[in-house]
């Protein structure tokens, strides 16, 4: 948001604290009509307003330059010949104006071959708040399973439609095609494709139906429930933002992260297995627990109650801070660890800084680091610490540990799960997904955003890469791979169940009743 905007902003606020009787409802008034003002005028940019070929290669010479000066990991997945030669050949593309839209589409498949989940394009913050507020969407949630599309929560007052139905065509378009579209636009850690399936499932392929195809109010489908055989059509009208958001609350639905609670213990009945539920590994919101606390006394407790089997959940768990990741790994591995074998950055000061929401702290905090430079003119750096030897907590846990894993752990969980998988020395398994983040590390501890001058599209640039700790026979352009594969099926989907839990609820009743039969 503009300084003009925040200080309007601040006036109104400030003058409805002195006067909030006689000032609320000409205060209520400016406000909505600031923002409609606002939607209005960028709704019009986003859609009509065209930006000259001057000022677009200007925006994409900045973002290439940001991109080759800054990012630790730009050809590590993909060759340097190879994205330099899709940025020069993009460039000379440039040959006709764009609005805001287009241009948007016109970058982020080329965004996506850097292959880093934390490298992403988005809209600007107005047309970004504008569509929220006007434009319709796409009235479903998706799932994929092997690569179909298919009905997770309907939007919609048309009942024909099941929950698990699969979508075979969208305005006639096969929605395989359409998946595949979206594949190569969106950003992945190695191009993991779990992770992008995951992220569209979060409530994205609804947006970028809107983005690559059109702002459709209706929209025409193929489906077939579960159990039929025949092809179903049906016209739906779309489904604006708000309506998405309230169906969801209403519907009693769990969020993906709980923000009140956000890591919790469950101790289950038969006192020998307890699930450690962990949805992001750090105290970001307001009123949750202490992090540390609350692993501390878990792990006393585990011990207290002599727990056996040990469920640590980190689906949906999209990273946070290292350090958290590491207290985690203290209380599960039985020996000395690493978290990371080192971090990287290109330098220690950057011309970009200042056109980022970041501003030259950045500079001012590298160029304090102690540094080691390589053959290559990169740095090593030590942020917290955590290429150093971490050491077992005092309540370390020794019984059978069960990670359950897909496509949203990420960051930091991703490494948590690899390290346990690799270096924990009492028996582990993981269960599920292929997780979202890199086996050998990624880029998430600094992320400044990059504001282009003249569309307002803004660039996530990270700055520091994290190489992990992991066995040479390992692939790194792979996520932490499950010991056993188990993934949802339709019908589970219809019937709201938890296919992984229950796998692994199951395999520990079998491990509980071999013992009694051994004993």
């Amino acid at each position: 948001m503009s300084s003009e905007t925040n200080n309007i902003f601040y006036y109104l606020l400030m003058t409805q604290k002195i006067n909030r009787m006689i000032f609320q409802k000409k205060i209520n008034l400016l406000i909505i009509i600031f923002l409609v003002a606002v939607c209005s005028v960028h709704s019009q940019d986003l859609y009509q307003k065209k930006y000259p070929v001057e000022e677009l290669r200007e925006d994409f010479e900045i973002l290439q330059k940001a991109l080759q000066e800054g990012h630790p990991n730009l050809y590590r997945y993909t060759p340097k010949t190879e994205l330099d030669i899709a940025f020069r050949e993009q460039f000379y593309q440039i040959n006709e104006e764009q609005s805001e839209l287009e241009f948007y589409n016109f970058i982020k498949p080329l965004i996506a071959k850097i292959q880093d989940g934390n490298t992403t394009l988005m809209l600007s913050d107005y047309s970004d708040n504008f569509l929220k507020d006007r434009a319709r969407f796409f009235p479903f949630d998706v799932k994929f399973i092997d690569k179909k599309t298919y009905v997770r929560f309907n939007y919609t007052d048309n009942k024909q439609i099941k929950i698990g139905a699969e979508i075979l065509s969208i305005n006639g378009i096969p929605t395989e095609e359409i998946l595949e579209e979206m594949i190569k636009r969106n950003s992945s850690d190695a191009g993991i494709e779990n992770a992008v399936f995951w992220r569209l499932e979060q409530g994205t392929y609804s947006f970028e139906l809107l983005a690559i195809y059109e702002d459709a109010r209706e929209y025409d489908i193929t489906f077939r429930n579960i159990g039929d055989s025949d092809i179903q059509v049906a016209t739906v009208m779309a489904a604006s933002y708000r309506k998405k958001i309230t169906d969801f609350i209403e519907a009693g639905i769990k969020p993906i992260m709980d923000t009140e609670n956000p890591f919790k213990v469950h101790f289950l009945k038969d006192k020998k297995t307890a699930i450690l539920d962990i949805d992001i590994l750090g105290d970001f919101f307001k009123g949750n627990q202490n992090f540390y606390r609350f692993l501390k006394q878990t792990f006393k407790d585990i011990q207290k109650e002599k727990i056996e089997h040990l469920i640590l959940d980190l689906r949906n768990n999209t990273g946070g801070e290292d350090l958290y990741g590491a207290y985690l790994c203290s209380f599960l591995i039985d020996n000395a660890f690493q978290l990371f074998s080192h971090q990287l950055i290109t330098q220690k000061k950057y011309n970009f800084v200042g056109d980022t929401d970041s501003g030259l702290s950045l500079n001012r905090e590298f160029s304090a680091l102690k540094t080691i430079e390589t053959d290559s003119g990169t740095y090593i750096i030590s942020l917290d610490g955590l290429e150093e030897e971490q050491f077992p907590a005092r309540e370390n846990f020794k019984g059978d540990l069960y990670i359950l894993t897909n496509g949203g752990t990420f960051g930091i969980a991703s490494y948590v799960a690899g390290l346990l998988k690799f270096y924990r020395k009492a028996p582990t398994l993981l269960i599920g997904e292929e997780t979202g983040g890199a086996l050998g590390g990624g880029t998430g501890v600094r992320l400044p955003y990059l504001t282009l001058p003249n569309t307002n599209l803004v660039l996530t640039l990270p700055l520091v890469s994290c190489v992990t700790q992991i066995p040479e026979n390992q692939a790194i352009n792979r996520g932490v791979m499950p010991d056993y594969k188990i993934k949802d099926t339709p019908r589970d989907l219809l019937e709201n169940r938890d296919a992984v839990l229950e796998f692994t609820q199951k395999r520990i009743i079998d491990t509980l009743v071999h013992q009694l039969k051994t004993e």
